[in-house]
């Protein structure tokens, strides 16, 4: 994939694109000829800020690690490792929901059965 060129016309809201700024983030509207994202930025179909610019600065994968894919969509009672930041350990929960770019688990790997619809944010989640 070229990173001086960028083709957002394929995507539609809740698809991911890949980002300078941010990296992976959620597209929330498409508004007339621009793709709004979760982080409140707009990019143009090119992939661009601004008309201005002579560059991309979004695409629809990663042009950096092709290996690098977007984040794993989670649907209530996956299973995941949850953790707050680097020094904290990992733990194991059950997925409840999410808002905005926090995880929202059931409390101490309970489901939303047993723990009441108790649930704590997560800053980092991943699948199992």
């Amino acid at each position: 994939m070229d990173p001086l060129k960028s083709d957002l016309n394929s995507c539609r809201e809740s698809d991911y694109i890949y980002t300078c700024s941010d990296g992976w983030v959620k597209i929330d509207a498409l508004v007339k000829d621009r793709l709004r994202t979760d982080t409140g930025e707009i990019y143009t179909f090119d992939g661009k800020r601004h008309y201005t610019d002579l560059y991309p600065s979004a695409w629809v994968s990663n042009p950096f690690d092709p290996d690098d894919k977007p984040p794993y969509q989670f649907k209530e009672g996956d299973e995941v490792r949850v953790w707050q930041s680097d020094r904290t350990q990992k733990r194991k929960r059950i997925f409840a929901y999410q808002k905005g770019r926090r995880c929202y688990c059931y409390n101490n790997g309970q489901n939303r059965w047993t723990s009441e619809n108790s649930v704590t944010g997560w800053n980092n989640c991943v699948i199992r």
